[in-house]
C-alpha cells in the first residue's frame, strides 16, 4: 500500500501490527517504524534503525521485533509502561534479508522463529 511519496519515490507499508496497548505499529519501505495512537491515529514515535525496507514485525507485551531487507533484526523493550517509552535493546544479523518472524511466549522460554530468501528457519531462546 502506498502512503504517500519521498521525492519520486513511494512510501510502501510492508508490515503493520496492532498492539494490545492500543496502539498500531507500521514497518514502511523508507527504513522507519511508526507507533501510532489507535484512538486519534497521531504518531506517537518514530524509529529509523534500519538502512533498508522493514518487511516484518512481531512482538509480545515487552518487546517489540522488526526485521527487513538489510538483514537486521531490532529489537525494542518497553520501558516505561504508563508513558509507553521503547529502548533498542538487541540487534542480530542474518546473511539475507528476512521475510518472516514469528514470537512464541511460553511460562518456561521464549522463542524468536525468523526466516530468510535462502536459509533454514533461525530460531533465537531466552528465559521467560
Amino acid at each position: 500500500m502506498s502512503v504517500g511519496k519521498v521525492g519520486n519515490e513511494d512510501t510502501l507499508l510492508w508490515a503493520i501490527k496492532n498492539l494490545e496497548n492500543e496502539v498500531i505499529v507500521t514497518g514502511y519501505s523508507m527504513e522507519s517504524v511508526k507507533f501510532w495512537d489507535q484512538k486519534y491515529y497521531l504518531l506517537l514515535w518514530s524509529f529509523k534503525s534500519h538502512t533498508a525496507g522493514v518487511l516484518c514485525l512481531s512482538s509480545n507485551k515487552e518487546y517489540f521485533i522488526f526485521s527487513g531487507v538489510d538483514c537486521k533484526t531490532i529489537m525494542y523493550r518497553i520501558i516505561n509502561k504508563e508513558n509507553q517509552q521503547w529502548a533498542d535493546v538487541g540487534r542480530r544479523f542474518h546473511i539475507h534479508d528476512v521475510r518472516v518472524m514469528a514470537f512464541y511466549e511460553s511460562k518456561d522460554i521464549d522463542i524468536l522463529l525468523t526466516r530468510t530468501v535462502s536459509q533454514r528457519p533461525v530460531m533465537s531462546f531466552s528465559d521467560s
